[in-house]
């Protein structure tokens, strides 16, 4: 019998604070993909990540699933997609259909957050991101959006569903733990 870990994709914030999440998860046992790094892998890197949100949206989610396939674990106990339920595109907010998630076996979701103000400074000196301008204001809103985003495609495929904080990492953990176990 072929061993078939349990996959999940937890949604992001933009700018939100992630990385800090991420060292402090060093000590867990987990494969970690982001789907900016899969979608450029499979379009071979021709286009720079922070460009991607400026391609089609539909193939970009078809070459997530495609490069996820090739590149998933299946040794992992567990696999932490890092990527996002809405994307800032060049017409504006676009969500990610559920079926993407679904197609990548998602079997829970995380939304992580941070304080809109903080993503706002983060991003003012981050120069080496290209990333749009968007106000404390525009940032409430997306994370918002994306969090209610989030929930819909954790109810429409029943799977557990966690709010987060970015430095909340034990309750993160926690979260990944109980996926792991069953208990969630």
């Amino acid at each position: 019998m072929l061993y078939d870990p349990e996959y999940r994709r937890f949604s992001r914030n933009f700018g939100s604070g992630q990385d800090h999440l991420r060292e402090s998860l060093r000590t867990m046992s987990f494969q970690h993909l982001t789907a900016g790094y899969l979608i450029g892998q499979a379009r071979d890197a021709q286009i720079a990540h922070d460009h991607l949100r400026l391609q089609n949206i539909a193939d970009n989610q078809d070459l997530l699933v495609e490069g996820f396939l090739i590149r998933k674990d299946f040794r992992a106990a567990c696999v932490v997609l890092d990527g996002h339920a809405i994307i800032d595109g060049p017409s504006g907010l676009e969500t990610i259909d559920v079926d993407i998630f679904r197609r990548l076996g998602v079997n829970a979701v995380a939304h992580l957050e941070a304080d809109p103000q903080q993503i706002f400074v983060n991003r003012e000196g981050d120069n080496s991101r290209a990333r749009p301008r968007r106000s404390p204001d525009e940032l409430v809103e997306h994370q918002s959006l994306s969090l209610a985003r989030s929930q819909i495609i954790a109810n429409e495929l029943t799977v557990p569903f966690a709010r987060l904080r970015t430095e909340e990492s034990k309750n993160f953990a926690l979260f990944i733990q109980g996926v792991v176990s069953g208990k969630l």
